[in-house]
C-alpha cells in the first residue's frame, strides 16, 4: 500500500492537470470559434487539443498499468499465501494430525481474509484519487481572485458631467 500511495499520489495530480488542459483548450477554442475561423486557425487549435488528450491518456495508461501492478502483486500474494496453507494442510492431513475437513476450513478462511482486504485497497485507490483532486481544487481556491472591472464611463459619469451640458 505505501509503494502505491507513493506512486499514485503525484500520478493522479498529474492526471488532473492534464485533464483540466484538454478542459481548457477545449473552453478556448468553443469559447473563440469566431476568432479562430477568422484567423483559420481551426487546424492548430485542433492539434493543441489533440496533443492535450495525448498527454492525457498517456497518464490514464500509466494509472491503468499502476492498478494492474498493484493488483497483480496482490493477488500474487493471495495465491502464495493460499498455496502455503494449503500446502501446509496437505502435510497435517498426510500425518493424521488434522482433518480434510479442518484444512480446507483453514484454506477457506485464508482466503476469505482477501475479500475484506481487496475492499480496503479499492477505497484506498478511490481516496487517492479523491485526494488529487481535491488538491486541484484547493490549489484553483487558493488563487488570487480576478480584477474587478472598472466603472464604465457614460455620460452622466465623464468629464461632462461635472461642468454639465453648458460647460
Amino acid at each position: 500500500a505505501r509503494w502505491y500511495v507513493r506512486n499514485a499520489v503525484p500520478l493522479y495530480a498529474r492526471q488532473r492537470v492534464a485533464a483540466g488542459r484538454i478542459q481548457q483548450r477545449l473552453l478556448d477554442t468553443i469559447g473563440g470559434a469566431e476568432t479562430v475561423r477568422a484567423f483559420r486557425m481551426e487546424q492548430e487549435h485542433a492539434g493543441r487539443v489533440a496533443e492535450a488528450s495525448r498527454a492525457a491518456i498517456e497518464l490514464t495508461m500509466r494509472g491503468v498499468r499502476l492498478v494492474v501492478g498493484f493488483y497483480s502483486r496482490l493477488h500474487i500474494a493471495e495465491y502464495i499465501g493460499l498455496a502455503a496453507v494449503l500446502f501446509a494442510g496437505f502435510l497435517l492431513v498426510r500425518d493424521g494430525s488434522a482433518s480434510i475437513g479442518t484444512a480446507t476450513a483453514a484454506a477457506l478462511y485464508f482466503h476469505s481474509l482477501f475479500g475484506p482486504i481487496n475492499n480496503a485497497l479499492v477505497l484506498l485507490d478511490d481516496a487517492q484519487s479523491a485526494l488529487a483532486g481535491l488538491a486541484r481544487l484547493a490549489g484553483v481556491a487558493t488563487l488570487p481572485p480576478e480584477p474587478e472591472p472598472g466603472p464604465e464611463t457614460g455620460p452622466e459619469t465623464g468629464p461632462e458631467s461635472e461642468t454639465g451640458p453648458e460647460g
